[in-house]
């Protein structure tokens, strides 16, 4: 491992979002369609899972009191596989963003970067997670001191994907000691940003209803209340997510931010922030 370069981030929150923007500029479109690629590849397995249930249904049938029923387990057995197809795609999004931070042009290869170390991006997840859960049966906040204490691992793997698994814990463990509230300010000052968006959307949902409630008895007459309901769900669920990406794009360029002040490789002036010649890409 690397020799101890860690630092005490004494940055304010608003300094490290600066940064971040700083960074980002010029590289918004193209964080744009590293999320929209994720999102497909979620969707892909969302499909994939409906394919399979169509294609190849195993029924179950369960009795109960008022008779019996049939339950599809197609979709029970799949959803496990499906989830495991994801799993490699926060390690590549941490991989793309720090690219994206460090130079100008990144290639969009880096986002199925967790592809080619499936099993240890796995065991770091999991490993982290039941860390995490075991802090929280203590108590709340013991779980989120936990969440922020190995809240750069992905960071770390990324940076040193030869690196063993229990090397990216204890790195993230020193990078975050000293830190941990520092980082907590940070996620919370997008608070205000949450909710302008929360309220956005729900001002956009709030017309949307208005609407369908207007032509309600024209859609029952016409049978298209279920198809209308349907893609107005698509339709709420493609604009929560679609807006909601240049603020996860905002908060992943400052936490990058965040990680390379931590980790001693970016040092910040009253109007300018630089890196060292050997960390710039």
């Amino acid at each position: 491992m690397d020799r101890d370069t860690s630092h005490i981030v004494y940055e304010s929150a608003a300094k490290i979002r600066e940064v971040g923007r700083s960074a980002a500029r010029g590289k918004w479109g193209r964080l744009f369609l590293s999320c929209m690629i994720i999102y497909g590849v979620k969707l892909a397995a969302v499909l994939l899972i409906c394919l399979l249930s169509a294609l190849l249904p195993l029924w179950h049938m369960i009795l109960s009191d008022d008779g019996y029923f049939f339950l599809n387990l197609t979709p029970l057995i799949a959803l496990p596989f499906c989830i495991l197809l994801t799993v490699p795609l926060p390690l590549g999004r941490c991989s793309f963003v720090l690219g994206s931070f460090r130079s100008q042009h990144v290639s969009y290869g880096r986002i199925f970067f967790g592809y080619k170390m499936f099993f240890k991006i796995l065991g770091l997840l999991l490993l982290v997670s039941l860390k995490i859960y075991a802090w929280s049966l203590l108590f709340v906040i013991p779980g989120y001191v936990a969440y922020f204490r190995y809240s750069m691992s992905l960071y770390v793997l990324a940076d040193h994907p030869d690196w063993k698994i229990r090397d990216c814990i204890n790195e993230s463990k020193r990078l975050m000691k000293g830190n941990k509230s520092k980082l907590f300010c940070l996620q919370l000052s997008f608070v205000g940003w949450g909710v302008v968006w929360l309220l956005s959307v729900m001002g956009i949902f709030m017309i949307i209803s208005m609407i369908v409630y207007l032509v309600y008895d024209y859609l029952l007459i016409y049978g298209a209340f279920e198809l209308v309901s349907v893609i107005m769900l698509i339709f709420m669920i493609a604009v929560s997510q679609i807006s909601i990406t240049p603020l996860s794009n905002y908060i992943s360029m400052s936490v990058a931010a965040f990680y390379e002040l931590a980790s001693g490789r970016l040092k910040v002036t009253e109007t300018e922030f630089c890196q060292p010649p050997e960390s710039r890409e």
